[in-house]
């Protein structure tokens, strides 16, 4: 009985005081992780995006957009997609800012629980958000729907200035936007030179794709040099990083020059931290007949 009368009056002080604007962000701090507003298998919203809602209808637009610069990353996290939701603030500017705090925050989407870093997660949320938008006018035809999406994202003016800001980024980015910006569209030449920067400085894979697809005569010899260079010497640690490395592999292994087939292999009796993901590079050995 006195249990069920203290939960009563916690409930009540609860009704009486409700919770600041600062002891709510305490609570989402607290927490410290990202959940969307379908988590768990029913779907249901966890406490702590209640307590996101509860603390964003406290807010002003202009109080969301300064949360977007908090030092907790969750709390931007918040923010940047409540103002993209809402298209109260361009994504551009919010990324711009995100890119210069490469933090990783922990994430629940239904059952789904994973670490991502917060500038992938708000550029999905935009991304994701223009692409079912693309299909309000439509029905049925998959295949259409496909190339609805890409169009979309293909020529939406904010999409293009983030991608742009993305390639063009002082600092290293996640290896996602880096992949997720060069496959929405082609680029003016003068994209080349950076993007050759990404592959050199960087070893990003998304950027030799890109330039071996549409420029492959007239990067030949640069492609040529980093491989029997600077590939062999280059560390590739984060799972980001060995996506890369398993990008750089399948394309070597499947090349005609026999000597490119040799650095794969050299490649990969040099450096051991492939084998965190060791069945994906047996697998794609073994489908091409070669053993260690």
């Amino acid at each position: 009985m006195k249990k069920l009368l203290n939960l009563l009056f916690v409930l009540m002080v609860g009704l009486c005081f409700p919770q600041t604007k600062s002891q709510l962000i305490d609570s989402i701090i607290k927490v410290n992780e990202f959940h969307t507003e379908c988590t768990g298998g029913g779907c249901w919203k966890s406490k702590q995006y209640l307590n996101w809602e509860k603390l964003k209808n406290k807010l002003l637009t202009a109080e969301i957009i300064e949360l977007t610069k908090h030092q907790n990353p969750i709390i931007r996290v918040y923010a940047a997609i409540e103002l993209i939701q809402t298209n109260k603030y361009p994504l551009s500017k919010i990324l711009a800012l995100e890119l210069l705090k490469p933090d990783i925050i922990e994430t629940l989407d239904g059952c789904l629980g994973d670490y991502e870093s917060t500038s992938l997660v708000i550029y999905n949320e935009y991304w994701n958000k223009i692409r079912f938008e693309a299909l309000n006018d439509l029905s049925g035809n998959k295949l259409k729907a496909e190339s609805v999406m890409f169009e979309k994202v293909k020529n939406d003016i904010e999409m293009k200035k983030t991608d742009s800001i993305i390639i063009y980024s002082k600092n290293k980015v996640d290896s996602f936007l880096y992949g997720k910006a060069l496959s929405n569209r082609t680029y003016k030449k003068e994209y080349n030179s950076r993007i050759l920067e990404l592959l050199l400085n960087y070893n990003d894979f998304t950027a030799f794709h890109y330039l071996n697809n549409y420029y492959p005569q007239k990067y030949d010899s640069q492609f040529n040099t980093y491989f029997k260079t600077k590939f062999l010497d280059a560390e590739f640690k984060s799972e980001d990083e060995i996506y890369d490395l398993l990008g750089f592999i399948e394309f070597l292994i499947k090349n005609k020059d026999s000597d490119l087939k040799k650095i794969a292999i050299s490649k990969l009796n040099k450096d051991d931290s492939w084998r965190v993901e060791a069945d994906f590079f047996i697998r794609l050995l073994e489908k091409n007949g070669i053993k260690l």
